[in-house]
Formats: structure tokens, C-alpha cells, sequence
């Protein structure tokens, strides 16, 4: 052990030296595996102030009409494919008869209503959660500056479409899986004709919102970061929760507004198409009649092409918003497949 430091003596009539109150225990070393000491902020990064909701949802609004060929496009492409099993399916829901087509409700009501289910959880959960990554690219582009076009998005994008198709099947697994127990008790009180088992399948479908509330905000970034950042749906997952963890309830406002707005507005939309589908069935003699269901589904095409495009932005602004807030923005995450 080496000899401690010579000290000089004290001046002769002052009071002797005396050391600092310590403690004669060793004090324990950290653990430097249990406490990680924080990376330095890049070079140039200024602390981001966050951003007010009110401004959020202009920026979301001005993304959108900033390149509408680009967003419209997008969305139409999908209904195109869409349109057509939709428009079936709905008929098929609308139009069976259990006293005349099939003595079985089971097989007349809730097979119809099941199917219609999955083609909704499938063009509006797996299509319009696709499209929010795709978007992703058209709104880093015009946060740089540029001005993005369909060919280039397309170009940019097509090499995440495998992982945003994985993830956003994923999701709707997890929707549909939600929404399930209250479908089969629909069938189950459409085929015995129960009132009690109608309502309870109506309390299903509201306790099943509050979980898949909770995994869309959570995971509302998943898109966007595997399109901007590269990453895997992995660890765009674990990225996207991390971030949503200290914005929760703001991003679930935003949302929540957004919503309420997109449900007015296709609400207003839809009203028209579904009044002369009604006086056309009822011309023709019936309710269910195929000219009432076409104009429906035209109402319901019609309507998401006004809304869509501004919803289909929102991840990728809001997630935009967030990352500027993170001091190591642009840096790769392990496991990431950069592009």
C-alpha cells in the first residue's frame, strides 16, 4: 500500500489539522452494468420543445394538402382493389334472408356479418395501416423540402412493403382477435333470438376499444419508423414504444380528435349516398336491393378519399414530432436494416 501524502504541520499556536468527517466503511462502487452512464448529445442538437397539439394538427392538415396527388393516389389505388369485395360482401350481409335462403341464422347472419368484419379489418387496419408507412416517405420529403411524387414513393417504399404488410397483420390479428368474442355472441343471439345476448355482444365491442386503443397508440409509430428509419418491425416496435411511453395521452388526444372529425365528415359524406340507395330500394320494391348497397359502398369510397388521405399522414407527422425531440435522431438502432 503506498504511504499517504505528506502534510505540512499546522502554524505553531493554530489547532491541529484534522481530516474530514468521512466514514472508516469503504463506500461500494457502482456497478457499471446496472448503471449505464448516458450517451452525449450530438454535435448541434438543440433540445426540442414540444409542440402544441394545435400546431400538430395543422402540420398534419398542411402535409396533407401540401402533395395531394401524391396522398390521393395512394388511397384511391387501394379502393380500387377494395371496392369490388366490399361491395359483395355487403350485399351478401344485407341482403340474406334466414326465412328464405337458409333455415340455419348462424350460417345466414353471422357468416355475412363475419365476413364484412374481415374485409373492414383488413382494407381499413392492414391497407390503411400499410399506407401510413408508405406515407412516410412523401412526408419526409416534404419536410426537407422537396416535393415527392407516386413514382418516386413507390420507388423509395417498396422494399419495406414486406415488413409493413407483416406488422400490419399482425396488428389486425390482434384487432380481430379484440372484436372476436363479441361477434360470436351477435350469432349467438341472432340465431336464438336473444336480447340479453345482443346487448351483452354491443358491452364486448366497447371493453374490446380500450385495449386495441391502448396498442394503436402504443405502436402508432411502428409504420413510419420502418419506413424512415430502417428499422426492423422488431425494433421499430420496441422504438415505437419507448417514444409513445412519455406522450401517451397526448397522442392519444390527437388521435382521438382526428377521429371524431374523420367520423363527422364520412358521416356528411355518406348521408346523400345512403338516402338515394334507400329510395332506390324502395322503388325497386325492397330495402336490400342491390342499387341501395351500391350506393353505399360508392358513399363509404367516396367518403374515405376525403378523409383517408389526412389520417393516413398522421403517424408519420406525429412521429416526425417526436423523434426531433430524441437526441440521438439518425442514429441507427441495432438490429435496423438502413436504406
Amino acid at each position: 500500500m503506498s504511504e499517504p501524502p505528506h502534510v505540512s504541520p499546522p502554524p505553531s499556536g493554530g489547532p491541529p489539522w484534522q481530516p474530514p468527517g468521512v466514514s472508516d466503511e469503504w463506500s461500494p462502487v457502482p456497478d457499471a452494468e446496472s448503471a449505464p452512464l448516458p450517451l452525449a448529445p450530438p454535435p448541434g442538437w438543440v433540445p426540442h420543445h414540444p409542440t402544441s397539439i394545435s400546431d400538430l394538427l395543422q402540420r398534419v392538415f398542411s402535409t396533407a394538402f401540401a402533395a395531394p396527388r401524391v396522398f390521393l393516389g395512394l388511397v384511391g389505388l387501394t379502393w380500387i382493389v377494395a371496392a369490388v369485395p366490399l361491395t359483395l360482401a355487403a350485399f351478401w350481409m344485407v341482403s340474406t334472408d334466414p326465412a328464405l335462403d337458409d333455415p340455419d341464422p348462424w350460417t345466414s347472419i353471422f357468416v355475412p356479418v363475419a365476413a364484412f368484419f374481415a374485409l373492414l379489418v383488413v382494407q381499413w387496419v392492414v391497407v390503411a395501416g400499410t399506407l401510413t408507412g408508405v406515407a412516410a416517405h412523401p412526408v419526409a420529403r416534404l419536410r426537407g423540402g422537396s416535393r415527392p411524387t407516386l413514382t418516386d414513393t413507390w420507388r423509395r417504399t417498396r422494399y419495406a412493403l414486406g415488413a409493413l404488410l407483416g406488422w400490419t397483420s399482425l396488428f389486425g390479428s390482434a384487432v380481430a382477435a379484440a372484436f372476436t368474442p363479441a361477434i360470436v355472441l351477435f350469432g349467438l343471439g341472432a340465431r336464438s333470438g336473444g336480447l340479453v345476448l345482443m346487448a351483452g355482444s354491443l358491452l364486448l365491442t366497447l371493453v374490446a376499444f380500450i385495449p386495441v386503443t391502448w396498442l394503436a397508440v402504443r405502436t402508432v409509430f411502428v409504420a413510419p419508423a420502418i419506413v424512415m428509419d430502417g428499422l426492423s418491425v422488431r425494433d421499430a416496435i420496441g422504438y415505437s414504444g419507448a417514444l409513445s411511453a412519455t406522450r401517451f395521452w397526448r397522442t392519444c388526444g390527437i388521435l382521438a380528435v382526428l377521429g371524431v372529425l374523420a367520423w363527422a365528415v364520412m358521416a356528411a359524406v355518406m348521408y346523400p349516398f345512403d338516402f338515394l340507395g334507400s329510395a332506390a330500394g324502395t322503388l325497386s320494391g325492397g330495402w336490400h336491393t342491390g342499387a341501395a348497397t351500391i350506393a353505399a359502398v360508392v358513399g363509404t369510397v367516396v367518403a374515405s378519399m376525403v378523409v383517408q388521405p389526412i389520417l393516413t399522414v398522421v403517424p408519420a407527422v406525429l412521429y416526425d414530432d417526436a423523434r426531433a425531440g430524441e437526441p440521438h435522431v439518425g442514429r441507427r438502432h441495432p438490429g435496423s436494416s438502413g436504406r
